[in-house]
């Protein structure tokens, strides 16, 4: 007695998904918004960073506070990013020019380094004394220079009326200013009379200001 045996048949395949009209496959719309969406957000950021970065470069402040006729050491130093253009400030890539100078008149710290600033020791002449005043916009003008004739003015006290009391205006000369690495303030050296010079370093920051007046005897 014979057995049959039948051979299975061929398995069938899934059919495969339809492909759109010209032969691509079709892309995920969702995909296709992120990318635009990571493409958008990468060409504003570098837009972003060139308008307020490509403009700046890094230039010499000082750590800390210097007394004139001393030698500028490479850990007084420090790299600051400024616009080079708007300000005199000396370029990082001079330091080592610049480690070994004396400086020419005491500055406090977070100054930006000038060259002007380093050199022959400027001493303030017999009876006299330089104090340095730390400026905010507003207190000083902006062209404000060495040799400048002013008034160092005392404001009255917050809250205060009236106009300044007598004894609170001083004269003196500028011998320096310099812009903070910090904020947009100035810090100008002004040259006075040994008591006008302990009275004004004695004054808290914020309460004075300098008024430009034509220059004289002092």
């Amino acid at each position: 007695m014979s057995t049959t045996t039948t051979a299975p048949g061929p398995r069938s395949l899934p059919s495969a998904a339809p492909t759109p009209r010209g032969g691509l496959p079709r892309r995920s719309v969702p995909h296709l918004l992120l990318g635009l969406l990571l493409v958008s957000s990468c060409t504003a950021g570098a837009v972003f960073w060139s308008l307020n970065v490509g403009d700046r470069a890094l230039a010499l402040a000082l750590v800390r506070a210097v007394t004139v006729g001393q030698t500028v050491q490479e850990d007084d130093l420090r790299e600051v990013s400024v616009a080079l253009d708007s300000v005199d400030a000396i370029p990082a890539g001079e330091a080592r020019s610049v480690v070994g100078q004396t400086v020419a008149a005491s500055l406090p710290a977070g100054v930006l380094l000038a060259r002007g600033m380093l050199g022959t020791t400027r001493l303030p002449a017999d009876g006299h004394a330089v104090a340095a005043l730390a400026l905010q916009p507003g207190q000083a003008p902006p062209d404000v220079s060495a040799g400048a004739h002013v008034l160092v003015v005392l404001a009255a006290e917050p809250g205060a009326a009236g106009i300044p009391v007598s004894g609170s205006v001083w004269p003196g000369v500028v011998v320096g200013a310099a812009a903070r690495a910090t904020d947009d303030g100035l810090v100008v050296s002004v040259e006075l009379s040994d008591a006008d010079a302990a009275r004004v370093a004695a004054i808290p920051a914020g309460r004075l200001s300098l008024l430009l007046v034509p220059g004289g005897d002092r």
